[in-house]
């Protein structure tokens, strides 16, 4: 599995990433993943070796952004 690839919102494809890759790039729930081997596309949630991976949501990131902006001005 040297490549893997997201699906975001249903229609957006992005890769190939490693697997550090991939965690680097904060997949969120709802994000769909393939890699050479499966037949369809799986939700991240399910990938196994994410298994651990605490993911984002829209939610966190919202409260994030609006945070920064409060705080920062950003």
């Amino acid at each position: 599995m040297d490549k893997i690839y997201v699906l975001k919102k249903g229609k957006y494809m992005y890769g190939p990433y490693t697997l550090e890759e991939l965690k680097n790039n904060h997949p969120k729930l709802g994000d769909k993943i393939w890699y050479e081997g499966l037949k369809d596309w799986i939700p991240v949630e399910e990938f196994e070796h994410l298994a651990t991976y605490e993911f984002a949501t829209e939610h966190n990131e919202k409260v994030k952004k609006t945070f920064f902006k409060r705080i920062f001005g950003l």
